[in-house]
């Protein structure tokens, strides 16, 4: 993946936020803090008076997915013209994209008693354990096979008599 475009330093980003933001409590937090981390503060006296870029927040799949744009005007000549200058912006992604699910929101930092907690989140220390106890019922498995091999040749055996040394010498 390349991402051809670029934006200014210190430029205004303009935040989108998809509709579901709206829908429940715990993504109307979150909307309040993206909003918080990603936009530029008031006044700053390194911030640009303008915004060439956008960052969009989309939830899809329980998820948040995060792509930040460039606004491109596309002249023609020199001297664009009012209705060149408004209707000829595309947007070109610049990257980075983010995917972000969120497992469990604190009244603080890092601490204190949990807002939200996402349901559908299984830790990956609980992934790991499933596959570990999976590969430990294999091996399980494999040696009770083998010991009925065992039984079932100890079974298939047949007595050495007299007969059988005759031909040994």
């Amino acid at each position: 993946l390349k991402f051809a475009g670029n934006n200014l330093l210190f430029s205004r980003p303009l935040l989108s936020f998809d509709v579901k933001f709206k829908s429940a409590p715990h993504l109307r937090l979150l909307k309040e803090m993206l909003t918080n981390l990603f936009s530029a503060p008031e006044g700053h006296r390194k911030t640009k008076p303008f915004v060439d870029h956008i960052i969009s927040f989309h939830i899809l799949d329980k998820r948040i997915w995060i792509r930040h744009y460039q606004i491109v005007q596309a002249t023609g000549g020199l001297k664009p013209t009012k209705a060149e200058k408004s209707s000829s912006s595309d947007l070109v992604e610049i990257g980075p994209r983010l995917v972000l699910s969120p497992v469990r929101i604190f009244s603080e930092s890092f601490y204190g008693s949990t807002l939200y907690e996402n349901p559908a989140f299984v830790h990956p220390n609980v992934v790991r354990r499933m596959l570990r106890k999976e590969n430990s019922k294999a091996y399980e498995r494999r040696t009770i096979r083998k010991q009925k091999t065992e039984k079932r040749k100890q079974k298939l055996r047949r007595e050495r008599n007299e007969v059988d040394n005759i031909f040994a010498e």
